[in-house]
């Protein structure tokens, strides 16, 4: 009895892992694209948007230049039932992504909607610093 062995090559997901990061910027960005959600990221964004560019000039202005890899920065957050973020990640970083962090987790936000059983509403913002 002749047994074949078949060889898949692994598709480029599973080659490279998820990091956590990765995986919640992924739930942030289907929250975002869900249409039951989406009126929220607006909400937010009219709330917090002219305090959250005041931080971003703010951060620029105070912080020694990036490299050029380092002009693009993703921020990840969870927003909490009472509109607080928490669980704040940004990547890479910088000494301005760690600013505009420290600026965005000072904000109140609208309290969020419910996400399927997590404690709070995933959000991301993709930043690109032009000086």
């Amino acid at each position: 009895m002749l047994a074949h062995m078949v060889h898949a090559e692994p598709t480029q997901a599973e080659q490279i892992p998820l990091t956590p990061f990765d995986a919640r910027v992924q739930l942030a960005k289907a929250a975002e694209s869900d249409e039951r959600f989406k009126i929220y990221r607006s909400a937010m964004l009219r709330q917090t948007g002219r305090r959250l560019a005041r931080t971003m000039r703010s951060c620029i202005a105070a912080s020694p230049k990036p490299e050029p890899e380092q002009k693009t920065v993703v921020l990840i957050a969870d927003i909490n039932p009472m509109g607080k973020a928490s669980a704040v990640e940004v990547k890479p970083e910088n000494a301005i992504a760690k600013c505009y962090a420290s600026g965005f987790s000072a904000l109140s936000y609208p309290r969020p909607p419910a996400y399927f059983g997590r404690p709070g509403f995933p959000v991301t913002i993709k930043i690109r610093i032009m000086p």
